[in-house]
Order: C-alpha cells, then structure tokens, then sequence
C-alpha cells in the first residue's frame, strides 16, 4: 500500500494495512482467555486477515459473494467481516437470537455459501436448519471446544482456514495486495440486519464509505485518539458495535479489548480501565443497580457517607464536570466526595478512567443519567439509526440535557417531519435495503426517513420518543408515547422491562417484569417468603413496593404536564420477558406481547372499579388488587 492520507483509505481492509505499516507494533486487540489478557498487535491482526481471507479464496469465495457471520463477541468475528472485505465481499453478521425460519430466510436471501460462527452453539442451531438452506457448503467455527465429536464434512475449524490460507498465500504472493487494491469506497462493506420493534428484519446495505465517514465524523466529534481503550462487550448484532468496536479502531488505530466472558465483565473491566466506553441502557442500569445493593448491604457508616456525599454530589457534580461555577463550599465537599466514594466506587466498577462514555436512544432515565454525571463521568446521549450508521446526533460537552439525545453532529442534517418522524441525510447514509434496491424509506430530496418519533426544539436538540408505530391515540384523542413512560417505570431499580398500552382505549395500563436480582434482595430484607420467582412477583408486598413507583411515574408525567399519559392499572407479568418477544437489540416487540397477553389486555379495561378494590389490609399498605381469570393480578392506581 502506497497511500498515507486517511483520505486515500477508503476500504477497511486499506486501512488495516496502513495501520499495520504505520503502527505495526502497536497493541490493536486484547483478549482474555482462561484469566489472561493476550495481546495481539496491529501486524498481527494483518497478517491473520490475511491468511484467513487467503484461506476463503482458495475455497472458491469470490469477490462479491456474502460471508454470513454468527456469534456474540469475539475478536475474530471482526476480522473474518475484514477477511471477506479483503476479497470484496460482504460480511452479514446474523442476528443472535433469531428464530430459525428468519435465520433461513436471511441466509437464503443472502445466497450465503460460507458462515463462520462463534462456538458449537451456533454449529448445533445452523445444522439444524441446513437441510433448508442448500447453499451452505461451509460453517467455520472459531472456539473447537465441544467439536472433537462432529463429522459434518461442511464443518471446518477457523484455524485450519487460516493455515490453508498461508499455505495458497505462498503460492500467490501477489494475489491478496491485488484484492485489496481494487476495492472501493463505495463498494458494500456490511449487510446489517437492523432490528424492528415487530421482530421483522431487514437488510441494511452499508459501504465502506458510509461507515468509515460515520467513524471520521465520531472520532472527530468525541475527541477520541489513537491511544484510547475500550472495551468490546455488546454483541456484533447491535448496530452501534460495528462502528465503536470495528469502524473506530481501523480509523483512529486505538486498542480493543474482549472479555473473557459476560459474567466477568465487571472485573475485566476494573482490569483494563476503559477510557472510552459504550454500552446500552440497559447496562447502565445494571450498574446502577449493584450500587444499589451495595449499599443497601453497607454498613451503616458507609451508608451515611454514601447518602451524604450523593446529595453533594447531585447539587455540584454535573456542574465540576461542566465546568460551570461552583460555591468554594460545595466545591471542596465534593472533592472530599471524590476522595472518599466517588473515586472508591469508580474503580470497583471499572469507570475509573473513562474520559468518554456514551449511551444510545433516550431509553436512559434522566435520572440514572445525572446519576452518573454527578460522579464525575462524562456520559452523553447519542442517536442514530442502522440506516445511519447508528450515529446521526451526539450531546455536546456542556450542553447535556437528560431528555434529549444532542443535535446533529458534523455533516449530518436532521428534521422531524409533518408527521413527527426523524429523517437525517448525509454522507452515512445507508445505500438501500438488501433485495429492494432502493432506500424503501427515503423520502423527498434524498431525506433518510426512520420510522422514530421525535421533536427538535429552538436549539436544533433533537429528543426521540420511540418507534412512530408504537405511538399510541387514546380514545379521547390525546397522543401518548409509550416509550417515554415506560422509561421512568423503568428509571426504578426494581422495575426490569415494562410496556405500555393504550390505543384508542381511555386511559394508559402497563405490563410489568421486576428485576429478579434486585427484587429478590428487597424481599430477603423484607422477611418475605415466596417460592420462586413467579409466586415473588405475585406477592401482595412485591405489588405494593410496584405501585409506589407507578405513583411516583405518575407524580412525575403530571408534573411535566403529561397528565393523560399517567398509569391507571398495571399487571405483574411472572415471567420475564422471552427472546421471543425480544428484538435483536434486545428491545421489547409491543405487537408480540400485546398477541400474548391479549386476554389481560382486555381485562384492564373490562374490570369494573369496585372489582379491583379489595378491603385494605395494615399487612399490603392500602394495595388494591383483584385476580384475572389468568391468576395474574390487576392493580388500580390512584391517578394525580
């Protein structure tokens, strides 16, 4: 490779090389295995792309063709999407936990021959519907553990690629330069399939370009250098992890680093100190949450301190971390904060160093966000579609408003509307949907509609309210956003998922998953005896402690002027949520539960009032509930 300028980089597997020239000695990837970290350089990782994509030519993979990629986390997932790009073709990374009729249908779409997975889970699920995809001639499997005993010929170790590879690779010396040489920029990198909230998927076309302009236009708008650490946790098949976890890397040459597993993620965490870190809401949450129980595990001088220090905290910290004025006073509590539990805190949790931390959507209670702000950690909101490079607006430093998602970052544009949808354009916008040809969502003057709700106000700050189709009318005519309800119902430690109904109904009910852990813990404190986790979220007390949140919901929609969007009644499912009724970003399908619970459903509204009122006990604090036909209960809530 002859070119140094960024701007002549335009293909990830050019920039591999170049940071492999550049920085060939330079750390790219950690991963850690059996309790150690093991590094790989920049001309490490090249090298192994190249006998791997060797290693798929000499197999007959030609330049256009679909490499079908499925797997949690793992660093050589990502070089086998580079691999296939070597050769010019496409990397589909196939959603996790899809059902198998939509695995075949993706995969016969595709006309995917070759599929390298992870480990012997995801060989036993693509064995299973072989039969029905006749195309597959090759499953490359990444970690042999379990496979000593497998004799499918279509089956072979990534390994043993890698070492056909080398082998071809000595014999055509010129041949893997040549292909990388003639890829584009605009050719296709990644076919994502992008999760919809009603479980159907469809294929976002994205090229090299649109990605590598996403990742140009992060780096660029976070700050991030080449120095930076961050810690690759989230599944491939969430859309933001192809440009934090792969596109960032190859851009700005900054080390990734893999757990071991998702149960050490924590301590791997506290290991590696992280200066940039993404992560869901929903792991933020997580977090939030083992403060909570410690501390309620804490003695009571700890507990003291603790209390004290966040009430500081929350009165100077956002302020210290904006570098907006400050009393002396609550500047030097806060520094003995610092000393004292903020920074002790950081570090058992692995925070410690983070310079940047981001979340996506607004599905982040403006709580939990200030929460974390008071501790000193920089953590903004950002948004953007699949279609968009999963980067379309950022918060600015300074400029962080809990409710909203920032404004549109640099050479992007956004609006919302007639219709109150967001649509953006610019040079990250996706090339169409796989099999329709054209962006089945664009709209007039090459607008990238994306099927969200939102509102920009006077200073372009876009804030989002969930999918446009989940956008409920109640009977009376007033517009309710499910999403922004259930993101205070689930601001609440002890509330795990909930869902919210309520089109062309007269008032808004919710379905209700407790966090089992969380919840669990408040009941073994409480001297409550349950059986298991169904009968705990059927207890009189477990519904007692739900409905004060609901209250407290309510209190707060009523204060903000949401009046009718305030919960009348809600149900505690007893069980969790499924992947069933889960999207592939782990994102509740409303149409799939309200299929499932379409009877409770019903009952929420055809209950009369006398029929949820039950004599008040002194042992359920006043709780009024009755029992569906179901056994479930149904509980009334007091409206404000």
């Amino acid at each position: 490779m002859q070119n140094n300028e960024i701007s002549a980089l335009d293909t990830f597997p050019k920039l591999l090389l170049h940071q492999a020239m550049r920085n060939g000695k330079k750390t790219a990837v950690r991963e850690k295995a059996l309790g150690i970290w093991q590094s790989r350089t920049w001309g490490q990782v090249a090298e192994e792309v190249r006998g791997f994509a060797s290693g798929l030519a000499a197999r007959g993979f030609k330049r256009g063709e679909n490499l079908a990629i499925m797997g949690d986390v793992h660093a050589r997932l990502y070089w086998a999407i580079t691999s296939a790009q070597c050769l010019g073709g496409v990397a589909v990374p196939l959603p996790l936990e899809a059902p198998e009729d939509e695995l075949v249908s993706i995969l016969n779409n595709t006309a995917s021959r070759f599929i390298v997975v992870q480990d012997q889970e995801q060989v036993d699920k693509l064995l299973e519907i072989k039969n029905h995809c006749p195309l597959i001639e090759t499953i490359i499997f990444v970690n042999p553990r379990g496979m000593q005993h497998y004799t499918d010929p279509c089956l072979c170790a990534y390994e043993y690629i890698v070492k056909e590879g080398l082998h071809f690779d000595s014999g055509h010396t010129d041949f893997f330069q040549g292909q990388v040489a003639r890829g584009r920029g605009s050719d296709t990198a990644v076919i994502f399939y992008a999760a919809e909230t009603d479980r159907r998927s469809k294929g976002v076309i994205l090229s090299h370009n649109n990605l590598i302009s996403a990742a140009t236009i992060s780096i660029g708008e976070l700050g991030l250098r080449a120095d930076e650490e961050v810690l690759a946790f989230l599944p491939m098949t969430l859309s933001a992890s192809l440009l934090f976890f792969f596109a960032q890397p190859y851009v700005a040459g900054f080390c990734v680093n893999f757990p071991e597993s998702h149960e050490t993620v924590v301590t791997d965490m506290r290991e590696i100190g992280p200066t940039f870190y993404f992560a869901t809401p929903q792991v933020y949450k997580s977090l939030f949450n083992l403060i909570t129980l410690r501390m309620e595990d804490a003695g009571t001088l700890k507990r003291t301190l603790f209390n004290y220090f966040m009430k500081i905290a929350r009165r100077a910290g956002t302020s210290v971390l904006d570098r907006k004025p400050v009393s002396p006073v609550h500047r030097f509590l806060y520094k003995i904060g610092q000393v004292l539990v903020f920074s002790p805190l950081k570090n058992v949790l692995g925070l410690s160093r983070i310079r940047v931390a981001l979340t996506s959507g607004s599905s982040l209670s403006p709580e939990i966000l200030s929460l974390y702000r008071s501790l000193g950690i920089n953590l903004k909101q950002f948004y953007g579609p699949p279609e968009g490079c999963s980067f379309i607006a950022l918060q600015r430093d300074g400029q962080v408003r809990p409710s909203g998602v920032g404004v549109a970052v640099k050479d992007v544009k956004v609006m919302v509307t007639a219709e109150g949808e967001v649509a953006f354009q610019g040079p990250n916008a996706f090339q169409g949907y796989y099999g329709s040809g054209t962006a089945a969502r664009e709209g007039t003057a090459g607008w990238v509609r994306t099927g969200i709700a939102g509102r920009l106000d006077q200073h372009g700050e876009l804030t989002v309210f969930g999918a446009l189709a989940d956008q409920c009318r109640l009977a009376d005519g007033t517009v309710v956003s499910p999403a922004v309800v259930e993101c205070i119902l689930k601001s609440f430690p002890y509330i795990k998922e909930a869902v919210v109904f309520g089109h062309e109904r007269p008032f808004v009910t919710a379905f209700i998953t407790i966090d089992g852990e969380v919840v669990t813990h408040w009941a073994d404190r409480h001297n409550i005896v349950y059986s298991g986790y169904a009968d705990l979220t059927q207890q009189e007390a477990v519904y007692g402690l739900i409905k004060s949140c609901v209250e407290a919901t309510n209190a707060k929609l009523c204060s903000s002027g949401q009046n009718r969007m305030q919960v009348r009644r809600f149900s505690i499912l007893d069980k969790e949520i499924s992947n069933g009724a889960l999207n592939h970003d782990g994102e509740v399908c409303r149409s799939v539960v309200a299929q499932r619970h379409s009877e409770l459903i019903t009952l929420f509204y055809t209950f009369e009032e006398d029929r949820c009122i039950q004599e008040a006990r002194p042992d359920t604090k006043g709780i009024r509930t009755a029992e569906a036909p179901a056994g479930i209960k149904i509980c009334d809530v007091q409206v404000v």
